[in-house]
């Protein structure tokens, strides 16, 4: 309810400008010792009034009115008025207004059930129960676990991909460091923990994404999908050559890979090299190598080596090295 009048002081304390008493006056006009305006106390028990020394009583020794006070007495004109303070009017806080109050200045635990007393919410327009044993579904977000997948470039192929919580049928996107997108051509549920994919990349790097029915998803951390060309054997398949027996010898091996990585390993996949001989190689050359033993007669091995590159793609060649008995002569290059 809106008030008639002047606002009195409230919540404030105001000290008031000197007063010089004469002896003969008791009225005196209240100013804001500060900013000179005039001041209204609210009562005259909000004021503290000391003269000569001696604090006044409210309403015993000084009555007011609007913005002026008056003594019982006029104050002689040898006394003092020490100080006039306006100590202003207690409020109520009230009620806060709108948007006022911030989560910082709500007491912890100060909200509770019973001061939820609204049965539903809105959230993005759409009506939420929160009575009764309402549940509130969680998404159990696909993983993936596949670390590194090799596929053969600009060529429809399928590779397995292989995590968690896959639903059947997800949808599966392959990502290019550019960011493009590609999705896939073919998505084959097998269970859970595995798919097959098919599509069809140019020569690349791919993060992987797979996203559920439901919405949930996940991009591999890193590009695990690679797109390239297998490594291409240098060496001729065949014979790499013959050596006497109790010779030592060495054969060299050579693979390329594509301009994306080494090869990192030569490895023995099937077949056996000379007695005496081992097979090493680094991220270039592989080396059959060794001083001959065991055998009796001449006698031709056959084996098959497999190059792999960093992509983890291989590729198998078949060679042959023939130990002769009774011939003279050293051993013969490739």
């Amino acid at each position: 309810m809106a008030l008639i009048g002047r606002n009195t002081v409230t919540g404030n304390f105001v000290k008031c400008s000197s007063l010089t008493p004469d002896g003969s006056t008791t009225t005196f006009t209240l100013t804001n010792a500060t900013t000179g305006d005039n001041v209204y106390p609210g009562s005259q028990n909000s004021l503290l009034v000391s003269v000569s020394g001696v604090i006044q009583a409210p309403g015993d020794a000084f009555t007011i009115n609007n913005n002026t006070i008056t003594f019982t007495e006029a104050p002689g004109s040898s006394d003092t008025i020490d100080f006039v303070i306006i100590l202003g009017d207690l409020v109520s806080i009230g009620t806060p207004s709108n948007d006022t109050v911030d989560t910082v200045h709500i007491k912890n635990s100060a909200v509770h059930n019973t001061k939820l007393q609204h049965s539903s919410i809105t959230i993005n327009g759409q009506s939420v129960s929160l009575g009764g044993s309402t549940t509130i579904s969680t998404i159990d977000r696909p993983t993936i676990t596949s670390t590194s997948i090799a596929i053969e470039p600009s060529t429809g192929t399928t590779f397995t991909l292989t995590g968690t919580n896959f639903q059947s049928v997800p949808i599966v996107e392959l990502i290019s460091s550019t960011g493009a997108i590609t999705v896939a051509s073919s998505v084959t549920f097998n269970s859970s923990t595995s798919l097959t994919v098919g599509t069809n990349l140019a020569a690349g790097d791919y993060f992987v994404r797979v996203e559920n029915n439901d919405g949930g998803a996940v991009r591999s951390s890193s590009a695990i999908l690679h797109s390239s060309i297998a490594p291409a054997w240098q060496t001729a398949a065949g014979s790499l050559g013959s050596i006497a027996a109790g010779a030592t010898q060495s054969f060299t091996l050579l693979a390329y890979d594509d301009s994306s990585g080494p090869i990192t390993q030569y490895s023995l996949q099937s077949g056996s090299l000379p007695g005496g001989f081992t097979l090493s190689g680094d991220s270039s050359i592989g080396t059959i190598s060794g001083t001959e033993s065991g055998s009796t007669g001449t006698t031709t091995y056959s084996f098959t080596i497999r190059a792999t590159d960093d992509d983890g793609q291989t590729t198998d060649r078949a060679f042959t090295i023939t130990v002769s008995h009774g011939a003279s002569g050293g051993g013969q290059f490739n």
